[in-house]
């Protein structure tokens, strides 16, 4: 059906379109990443370097604005098990991830610099993948995944706003479906809204 976007277990379908990604994130890199390994050619939008967040540094793709720290690495807890199924899929940000890491004991942290040119790098040289140095104001038609968190540039959150007839935006995460925002460990969470023209907005 056009405009829809399928995502399960790493595996993406795009009906006979380019998927477009909005944002340079970690999310947003491995969308795309995801995507082009299962055939798909992909606009990856990141607004940066001309236009940047009072967090970021670099023009690179998945900077980790925050700590180093993936957090935790064994199999015996939650974390450390997503971190494994995110390896057997294919995944370029836990490849990334193991090959600039550093050490901090049980958890898996990484070179912050090494690990973004890492990942930017694969993303950019992808055949499949061409991404866009542009800032985008509105939702465009066709398939598209929006991933660009919380420091998304205010045109784009006024348009996702009006897109889901929101007057604020939350931080996501995935969820049982839900129409109302889920407060868990003290943050706001809204479950994996789409829109009706089939934008996944994450």
């Amino acid at each position: 059906m056009p405009g829809r976007v399928v995502v399960f277990l790493g595996v993406v379908t795009v009906p006979n379109e380019v998927l477009q990604v909005i944002g340079g994130g970690l999310a947003d890199s491995e969308a795309a990443w995801q995507a082009a390994e299962n055939g798909i050619s992909v606009r990856l939008f990141e607004m940066r370097p001309k236009y940047t967040t009072p967090a970021h540094r670099t023009d690179l793709l998945a900077e980790l604005v925050c700590s180093n720290s993936l957090r935790a690495a064994g199999l015996e807890n939650a974390v450390g098990l997503l971190k494994e199924e995110m390896r057997r899929l294919g995944s370029l940000v836990m490849a990334a991830a193991d090959e600039t890491r550093v050490e901090a004991g049980g958890a898996l942290a990484v070179d912050r610099n090494a690990f973004a040119r890492l990942i930017t790098e694969k993303v950019q040289t992808y055949p499949l993948i061409a991404v866009v140095r542009e800032r985008v104001t509105e939702l465009p038609a066709g398939p598209t995944i929006v991933a660009s968190g919380p420091l998304t540039a205010e045109p784009l959150a006024a348009a996702i706003q009006k897109a889901l007839g929101q007057a604020h935006l939350f931080f996501t995460m995935p969820w049982p479906r839900s129409s109302r925002p889920i407060r868990l460990t003290g943050m706001w969470y809204l479950p994996l809204p789409v829109t009706k023209k089939g934008t996944l907005l994450i």
